[in-house]
């Protein structure tokens, strides 16, 4: 039988940036600790799909005051795995990344890159 995270999606529906259009806080499911956040972005390439992408860290390179404010925010995802997951018969797709980088400035912010947790 083919598990749903044998399968990946194919580099060419995948991007080089991303905007992220939600941000929230990943917790572990058994200690309820949180292990870092849940990088919501949109596929422009799969008819503006969303896609959950986690980063183990710390802290957020952005707060969600921010994507209210600016409404997306542009991003690169570093060691990028995506799967897919199939739930109730519908398939989604996920990723997790090694580390999170903001592209661009805004507000006169530098770049910043999270490091996972050790």
């Amino acid at each position: 039988m083919i598990k749903g995270t044998e399968m990946q999606l194919h580099k060419k529906v995948l991007e080089n940036e991303y905007d992220v259009c939600e941000i929230s806080e990943w917790r572990d499911f058994e200690t309820k600790e949180k292990v870092g956040y849940n990088y919501t972005v949109i596929l422009p390439k799969m008819r503006y799909e969303k896609m959950k992408i986690v980063v183990l860290s710390a802290t957020s390179i952005f707060e969600k005051e921010e994507l209210i404010k600016h409404g997306l925010v542009k991003v690169i995802f570093e060691e990028l795995d995506t799967w897919i997951s199939i739930y109730n018969g519908n398939m989604t797709a996920k990723g997790e990344a090694s580390a999170i980088k903001r592209v661009g400035k805004v507000a006169n912010q530098e770049k910043v890159i999270i490091q996972p947790m050790s």
